[in-house]
């Protein structure tokens, strides 16, 4: 997937180089600070030789800005996760839900105030639901879509998995959702089940490791066919590694047999799938990852999917700006 940089971004100028407009001389500095206070941390950090700060927003508020007109930030905008799906009885194995989207970019940063959303992981067992979203700045990150059951796998940012089909025995399972242009990825279809695997939920970074179609067993690496998407690499918190990943998705349940392995969450806080051989159960999606949810399977909870994980607002600008 290529870069997500907002047109405010000029022709051959890097994001490094926000605030330099003015010929280097730093002529204000910006502050944005965040009510109720607990929702919002300021980190100072130097990239490349310039000082800059790191606003971190892990639930909703309203951010203040203060300093000059023409100040801008580059942003992360995290929705939250789709939950896992949910098959009832005779329940075997679901979808694992999608990554929340994920929207980089560049902002104005105008005097003022802007009200910051922080969209929640959405609901797994009895009744999932996919994630809701994300907005700041006139900007709205899609929820990550459910995984499906007995249905296929729900649109949203990332798409949630399909369920895969129990008896009697057909081509193909049931679809992924698909995912927003630019937000995320789709998720992948669940197979016709006989100790195979649903599909894993999409990662808003599928560029890197994609969610894999599900396959039955025998096919090896036969445990990996239901893992979720990756997520995207947050460079706006590094220069280099280790990188921070956001919008995992949620990978499938499975009834591998007789190997009691399991569906893995995508890398970026993507939940696990449950096992139904094995007893593993589904997990969420980490917290403030948006990241999917694991898809669910008839055992050690019946049809348990679990929930996504919610949702995040990041923005980095350099501190004094012209």
């Amino acid at each position: 997937m290529s870069a997500r940089y907002g047109s405010r971004t000029r022709s051959g100028e890097a994001v490094s180089d926000l605030g330099r407009r003015g010929g280097g001389v730093a002529l204000g500095e910006v502050v944005i600070t965040g009510s109720p206070s607990p929702a919002v941390t300021s980190t100072p950090t130097t990239f490349s030789g310039n000082e800059f700060m790191i606003v971190d927003v892990t639930a909703s508020t309203t951010l203040t800005v203060a300093g000059p007109a023409l100040a801008y930030g580059e942003i992360m905008l995290i929705a939250g996760g789709g939950g896992g799906g949910t098959w009832p009885a005779p329940a075997f194995v679901s979808g694992g839900g999608g990554a929340g989207g994920i929207i980089t970019g560049t902002v104005q940063l105008s005097p003022g105030s802007y009200p910051v959303v922080i969209g929640g992981g959405g609901s797994g067992a009895p009744a999932p639901a996919n994630g809701s979203p994300s907005t700041a700045f006139g900007l709205t990150a899609v929820g990550g879509g459910k995984g499906g059951g007995t249905t296929a796998g729900s649109a949203g940012g990332s798409g949630g998995g399909g369920g895969g089909k129990l008896n009697p025995p057909t081509s193909s399972g049931y679809a992924g959702g698909a995912g927003t242009t630019d937000q995320g990825t789709p998720g992948t279809p669940g197979p016709y089940q006989l100790n195979g695997a649903a599909g894993g939920g999409g990662g808003a970074g599928g560029d890197l490791v994609p969610a894999q179609p599900a396959l039955a067993y025998p096919s090896i690496p036969f445990y990996m066919n239901s893992r979720g998407g990756a997520g995207l690499r947050a460079t706006l918190l590094s220069d280099g590694p280790p990188w921070t990943y956001y919008g995992g998705g949620g990978g499938g349940g499975s009834q591998f047999s007789p190997v009691p392995l399991f569906g893995a969450g995508g890398i970026g806080g993507g939940g696990r799938g449950s096992n139904s051989n094995g007893g593993v159960a589904s997990t969420a999606g980490d917290v403030n990852t948006g990241g999917g949810g694991g898809g669910g399977s008839n055992n050690p909870i019946p049809g348990a999917g679990a929930s996504g994980g919610s949702g995040r607002f990041i923005i980095r600008y350099r501190r004094f700006q012209a």
